[in-house]
């Protein structure tokens, strides 16, 4: 009866002081004796007893979320962060029902929420540094955070847009493609939208077209139209879609949809016009339409050239087309084979329209010239351009017989790899 006695007064006293060793964090904690409590705490939760008891470990949660977000604590234990929504997750395995009633009554979870704020803030912070890597590390960690927190119903939603964004962007920084086509697949299947959203849907228009997977570029590129209706880049996977499955026809008509809607795209004004200038010059036999072909493509660069008169492609490209048609002007003369009056006579008007066209041809080009002309030195891309230019307006001169002009280009042109 004696030995069952202190058995039981035993048991009381280790219940008493386990009980006093939580209190005594507690009171370390309300004096801010952040420290002691930590140490405390963590000799509580490594115990037998202290690994099962869900106040411990909601203790701890709170001791290591100060640690990670008080400004005054921050950066003395790191990865106290992740210390901290291990802690609360531990609290909440062993009974979720206590711990939220006491995170609720603690500043309405404000030590939880906390640990969102702060790591997605230095994430942002390192982000903003341009350290992909390291960045996308405190990221991951905020969506680990953001998780428990809707896990739990305490805020957030099931989709972190913005957390999500950043992982993607990050990722899509460091080349890791399927990652970033992954957490951009999140967005776009939610149909996120609003100002800088737009990239999901970019994004996977690119990754998928470069597949050649068109059934998912279209369909990205289709949700993404919703949002984004005049978005041209979503508009250019139809096109390349088209283009790539040899739809002629209805790549033209797109073309004209797009225009009609927004005639001052100066990009899908250009790429039309160069469609369809490799229609027309591009194959062995006129098309049918050659006449109205030419008619819409030179349109087109002329509509580049008043929506930016500064930039050089579209007159080069407008100066080629006029050559061409010299050139093929100038072929057709070969074929007459007569000597009557009448076929010198068609032979005559033939040369002054290939020289008229000629004279079309060197006031574009000449655009050219003098737009790289001036620059000292030219990458390889503008130097192809310039010198198409010199080697076009010398053979323009010389089919006019001003051989002095046509001289200075092709000096020009043999001066031009050393820009």
């Amino acid at each position: 009866m004696k030995k069952t006695l202190l058995t039981v007064l035993s048991g009381l006293t280790l219940l008493t002081s386990w009980a006093q060793d939580t209190k005594s964090v507690k009171k370390q904690i309300d004096k801010s004796d952040w420290a002691g409590a930590r140490t405390a705490i963590d000799q509580l939760t490594t115990s037998d007893k202290g690994s099962k008891d869900q106040d411990a470990w909601y203790l701890k949660g709170k001791i290591y979320s100060t640690y990670a977000t008080d400004s005054s604590l921050k950066g003395q234990i790191p990865g106290a962060n992740m210390v901290a929504l291990d802690a609360f997750k531990k609290a909440y395995q062993l009974d979720s029902t206590k711990t939220n009633m006491e995170a609720i009554l603690d500043k309405n979870h404000y030590y939880i929420v906390g640990l969102y704020n702060t790591t997605f803030n230095a994430a942002y912070k390192v982000f903003q540094a341009n350290d992909f890597a390291n960045a996308l590390i405190g990221f991951h960690q905020a969506s680990d955070v953001g998780q428990f927190i809707y896990d739990q119903h305490i805020g957030l939603s099931g989709l972190d847009t913005v957390v999500t964004y950043y992982m993607a962007f990050a990722h899509m920084k460091l080349e890791h493609n399927d990652s970033a086509t992954y957490y951009f697949q999140k967005l776009a299947d939610a149909h996120v939208s609003g100002q800088g959203f737009d990239l999901p849907y970019h994004w996977l228009c690119y990754y998928y077209s470069d597949k050649k997977d068109w059934t998912s570029a279209q369909r990205y590129a289709d949700i993404g139209a919703k949002f984004y209706p005049n978005d041209p880049y979503l508009q250019d996977v139809t096109l390349e879609r088209l283009k790539d499955q040899g739809q002629t026809d209805s790549l033209l008509a797109y073309y004209q949809q797009i225009l009609t809607a927004n005639p001052n795209s100066y990009e899908h004004q250009y790429n039309y016009g160069n469609t369809l200038f490799g229609l027309v010059y591009g194959v062995d036999k006129k098309p049918a339409d050659y006449e109205q072909k030419i008619q819409n493509m030179e349109a087109a660069f002329n509509k580049c050239i008043s929506l930016d008169s500064t930039r050089p492609e579209a007159y080069l490209a407008l100066g080629k087309s006029h050559f061409n048609q010299a050139v093929s002007i100038n072929d057709s003369i070969k074929h007459i084979n007569g000597t009557t009056p009448a076929d010198a006579a068609n032979k005559k008007a033939l040369l002054a329209t290939a020289q008229s066209q000629i004279k079309l041809a060197i006031s574009p080009l000449e655009k050219v010239y003098a737009y790289y002309d001036v620059k000292g030195s030219l990458k390889t891309g503008e130097k192809s351009a310039y010198k198409s230019s010199l080697s076009l307006l010398g053979d323009c001169y010389r089919f006019l017989d001003q051989n002095d002009k046509a001289k200075f280009y092709d000096d020009k042109y043999s001066a031009a790899d050393s820009k």
